[in-house]
């Protein structure tokens, strides 16, 4: 993963430097490869990457991953996985983790960025919430990518607490290595919908 200087959430005028939206789940072999795949597809204003809390060598996605991602015309043929370390979370403004295990072990490595981070279900839940007329209000139509993105992630975390109790596992995208093609073709699915919801939500608002 290239190491991009450190930055934390905060306004970046540059031009040049796209805004890192990080996915991460245990081994980055399943989960967050296809989060930041389906992510950088649909958003390439955004520099979106993947790393894994567990990781101890480059391993490939797994052929039931391989499989599952195909269906959603992705191509993960050449990821290998990449250990997550404090570094990698300096440059990003929005860290979407596939469980809360990884939400608590990013808190953990740099807990600045702890109303930045989330849970893929629960960002996509949370935005739900944030009605279109807000987000335009808040996101003035010159600011760019960077500026949007951390308005964006601060309207979402402004839900937290005011939407009653959700089963903690809702939020969660269960893990699918080693547990067969079927586990494999749910947790794609799981992923995909929320990353749909979330696109929706991070795209430029349209004028009213």
């Amino acid at each position: 993963m290239s190491r991009p200087g450190p930055t934390d959430v905060q306004t970046d005028h540059s031009p040049t430097i796209r805004p890192v939206l990080l996915s991460v789940c245990a081994g980055n072999q399943c989960r967050s490869p296809l989060m930041a795949a389906l992510l950088g597809a649909a958003l390439p204003e955004l520099d979106c990457r993947s790393a894994g809390t567990q990781v101890s060598q480059p391993s490939p996605c797994p052929p039931e991953t391989l499989r599952a991602a195909s269906v959603l015309g992705i191509d993960l043929d050449d990821h290998r996985a990449q250990a997550l370390d404090a570094h990698d979370l300096s440059g990003a403004e929005l860290v979407l983790t596939a469980d809360r295990a990884q939400r608590r072990a990013v808190a953990a490595l740099r807990p600045r960025l702890v109303r930045a981070t989330f849970t893929l279900r629960e960002f996509s839940r949370l935005s739900t919430h944030v009605s279109p007329r807000e987000l335009r209000a808040a996101v003035h139509p010159l600011v760019g990518p960077r500026e949007r993105l951390s308005l964006a992630v601060a309207l979402a975390a402004a839900q937290r607490g005011k939407h009653g109790i959700v089963p903690p596992d809702e939020d969660d995208v269960p893990d699918p290595i080693g547990r067969g093609r079927a586990a494999a073709i749910e947790s794609a699915s799981l992923v995909a919908d929320a990353v749909a919801t979330v696109v929706g939500y991070l795209r430029e608002p349209a004028a009213p």
